[in-house]
């Protein structure tokens, strides 16, 4: 019915298709499975529970606080740009390339 050659090539996709059926039958790990794992969201985003977005709150709250009298200090985040700033202009990162920005090339 079969020549020997096709019969040899029906056996060999046969087999692929079995190891490639055992492959993903035995290896398919439904724990980090991304339809079984639980999303986490971003603190900041609308649809963040409100438990996240309080402990964010509390984070940063923390974090800048003033530790003696647990409040954050007014104007701070006008000295936190300041500061910044500082830092960029001792780096030279505020000065503007002389020129258009553009390298002049002799013809």
């Amino acid at each position: 019915m079969f020549s020997n050659r096709s019969s040899i090539y029906i056996i060999s996709v046969a087999v692929l298709a079995v190891l490639f059926t055992a492959m993903f039958l035995f290896n398919w790990d439904t724990e980090d499975s991304p339809l079984t794992k639980p999303r986490i969201r971003s603190a900041s985003s609308p649809k963040a529970g409100i438990e996240s977005k309080a402990a964010r709150s509390d984070y940063f709250h923390r974090l800048l606080r003033d530790p003696a009298t647990d409040q954050i200090p007014p104007g701070m985040r006008q000295s936190e740009l300041a500061y910044a700033n500082k830092i960029r202009e001792s780096l030279g990162l505020l000065k503007k390339p002389a020129g258009n920005g553009f390298l002049a090339t002799s013809a």
